[in-house]
């Protein structure tokens, strides 16, 4: 049965390396797609790309509340016109983490 990751980072840089070997371990492992969840304003753009250019790989927008300071100023209207500009399957992170402060 194929499956599918619902919550992955692929956008984090200890990926940088080794991305296409990574993507396609899952392929070869029976996960034939992927979201790449975000965590802020960049995280979202990687994720996108990262949607076009491998298929099965899909994207989530959002800001991680842990994550606000990294993202600029304007985050909450450049998530806003993210989300209606490239239509990710998910908004996320975005809610409250009670794994970290």
């Amino acid at each position: 049965m194929p499956l599918f990751d619902t919550h992955a980072h692929l956008d984090d840089k200890q990926f940088d390396q080794d991305l296409d070997k990574t993507i396609t371990s899952f392929i070869g492992n029976n996960v034939n797609r992927v979201v790449c969840v975000a965590t802020g304003i960049e995280s979202s753009k990687k994720g996108y790309e990262l949607s076009l250019k491998y298929p099965g790989v899909y994207f989530s927008a959002g800001i991680h509340p842990n994550s606000i300071t990294e993202n600029p100023s304007n985050s909450i209207a450049l998530l806003d016109s993210f989300l209606a500009e490239k239509n990710p399957v998910a908004v996320g992170e975005i809610g409250l983490d009670r794994y970290r402060n």
